[in-house]
């Protein structure tokens, strides 16, 4: 309800009058982390747009001093944290992260996606083109795909996943999906 996620906020200093993105899991080259990274820049140009990242990976350092070095404001950078601990901090934000480095060329379906369903969050799938979790996504009405290279494209998705009247019922259309098919 409305005032456990406004707690939840509070206590992981999350802004409480955001839209806010989340991403959960490995902090790897495998995840494309550096676009992951131009991308939460680049949004910044979405004033009411909030990026939560959690987990630990051989990317994590790296993205630390990104965010220090590029002043990023729009963004919070959580240790990994307990499976039950984490999946309740999904249920406190608005839409679910999938990255996937461009360069990948096997397909690939990320488990972090079952969370996000569950929570009813839509998802923003910023993946290599073999993949085909953003398309799945799309084509069941429950999220929005972009290649993982190109900002201007996931900006895009931002801007429209921002959008409440879009957002809750792609999010109810995930978690039917998820009991349909999962």
């Amino acid at each position: 309800d409305e005032s456990k996620r406004n707690e939840l906020r509070e206590k992981y200093g999350i802004p409480k009058d955001k839209v806010v993105y989340i991403y959960g899991g490995n902090l790897g080259t495998p995840q494309g982390l550096e676009f992951a990274m131009e991308s939460v820049k680049a949004s910044s140009v979405v004033s009411d747009a909030f990026f939560v990242f959690v987990g630990s990976g051989t990317k994590r350092k790296w993205i630390e001093e990104y965010i220090a070095r590029e002043n990023l404001g729009n963004i919070l950078l959580l240790d990994a944290m307990p499976k039950d601990e984490y999946e309740t901090l999904v249920f406190a934000c608005d839409v679910g992260l999938i990255y996937l480095n461009h360069k990948c060329l096997s397909p690939n379906y990320p488990s972090r996606l079952l969370p996000y369903m569950q929570a009813r969050l839509p998802v923003i799938c910023a993946t290599d083109p073999y993949t085909d979790v953003g398309k799945i996504a799309q084509d069941n009405e429950y999220g929005i795909w972009c290649e993982s290279d190109n900002t201007s494209a996931f900006v895009s998705c931002i801007k429209k996943l921002n959008q409440a009247n879009i957002r809750t019922p792609m999010g109810l259309n995930a978690y039917e999906y998820l009991m349909n098919n999962y």
